[in-house]
C-alpha cells in the first residue's frame, strides 16, 4: 500500500525559483508619464542572474529616461497596468474561466519605477547596515515611512520593520509556489513561482531582495558610491569595501588613496601638537 512505502525526498532544482522568467519588449519609450510598450511583441526571457537585475534596478531612481528605456528592453516591464496594479494570479485565472477582463498592459506608470526602485535601494541599505550592527540610515527609513520617526527605535525593531515592509510587498505579489507539469516541464514536474506564467519582474526582484538581506555573505555599502552590494566575502566590521562598479572606475581606488592621506594627515597633526 502507498501509505507504507517510504517516501523519498523530492528533489528540486533551485534555478525554477530563482531564474524567474520575465516580459521583455523589444521596443519602448516614455510618454506623458509612462513606459509604454507593445505587449504583443514582447518575449519571455529567463535571466540566470537576478541578482544583477537587481543591482541596476536600484539605482534607476537617480537616472534618466533613457536609462529606464534601456532597463526595460534588456531586462523586462514590471507587470503593472496603468493604474500600478500588479497582473496578479487571481486576476489572469479569471480572465481564462470567463469570470473577468484581461488586465490592460504596456502603459507603466513611471512614477512606479522610480518609487520601487528608491523603496528596494533603501531597503538594502538599511539591511546592510543592520547587518554590520548599526541603526539604519534615517533617510532611508523615511523613503520608507515619511510619517514615521525611527530616533530611539532599538535595532531588533529595526529588522522587524524590515520584515513587516518586505512581507507587505510579498503579499501583494505572485510570489506563491506552484506545480509546473505542462510545455518544457512535461517530462519532470517543477515546483516554480507564478500560476500559468503570471509571474513578473518585479516579482523577480523582491525575491532577489529578500535573497539579497538574508544572504550568509551579508550586505555592504560602498565606500564610494552609496549602493549597496553583497560581497564575495564576509569581512569583520568598519571594513570598507567597495562595490564592482567603483572598481571598474576607478572610483575606489581613488578612495582609498584620499583616506590613506586624511589618515597619515591626521597622524602627522597629532604627533605635532604631542611635540609642542
Amino acid at each position: 500500500m502507498i501509505a507504507n512505502q517510504a517516501v523519498r525526498p523530492t528533489s528540486v532544482r533551485t534555478s525554477d525559483l530563482t531564474r524567474i522568467e520575465v516580459l521583455v519588449p523589444p521596443n519602448v519609450i516614455v510618454s506623458d508619464g509612462f513606459l509604454l510598450f507593445d505587449p504583443k511583441e514582447c518575449k519571455r526571457k529567463k535571466f540566470a542572474h537576478m541578482g544583477g537585475v537587481l543591482d541596476r534596478f536600484v539605482r534607476l531612481w537617480s537616472k534618466s529616461d533613457d536609462d529606464l528605456i534601456r532597463f526595460a528592453t534588456g531586462y523586462g516591464v514590471l507587470g503593472v497596468d496603468e493604474r500600478g496594479r500588479l497582473l496578479s494570479d487571481r486576476t489572469i485565472r479569471d480572465a481564462l474561466v470567463g469570470r473577468g477582463r484581461y488586465p490592460q498592459v504596456g502603459r507603466e506608470p513611471i512614477h512606479l519605477w522610480l518609487d520601487y526602485s528608491k523603496k528596494f535601494f533603501a531597503l538594502l541599505r538599511i539591511a546592510a547596515r543592520l547587518r554590520d550592527g548599526q541603526h539604519g540610515d534615517g533617510s532611508d527609513w523615511l523613503t520608507l515611512y515619511p510619517n514615521y520617526v525611527f530616533d530611539g527605535t532599538s535595532i531588533e525593531s529595526e529588522k522587524l520593520y524590515v520584515e513587516l515592509t518586505i512581507g507587505e510587498l510579498v503579499l501583494g505579489s505572485n510570489l506563491r509556489p506552484v506545480l509546473k507539469w505542462s510545455f518544457e516541464r512535461v517530462e519532470e514536474p517543477a515546483i516554480v513561482f507564478g500560476f500559468l506564467n503570471t509571474v513578473t519582474l518585479l516579482d523577480g526582484l523582491l525575491f532577489h531582495l529578500m535573497l539579497s538581506v538574508a544572504s550568509v555573505k551579508g550586505l555592504a555599502i560602498c565606500g564610494s558610491c552609496p549602493t549597496s552590494f553583497e560581497p564575495d566575502t564576509r569581512a569583520r566590521r568598519g571594513t570598507i569595501r567597495y562595490c564592482d562598479d567603483c572598481r571598474a572606475s576607478g572610483l575606489a581606488h581613488r578612495n582609498s588613496q584620499q583616506r590613506s592621506m586624511k589618515r597619515k594627515t591626521a597622524i602627522l597633526q597629532r604627533a605635532r601638537s604631542k611635540g609642542k
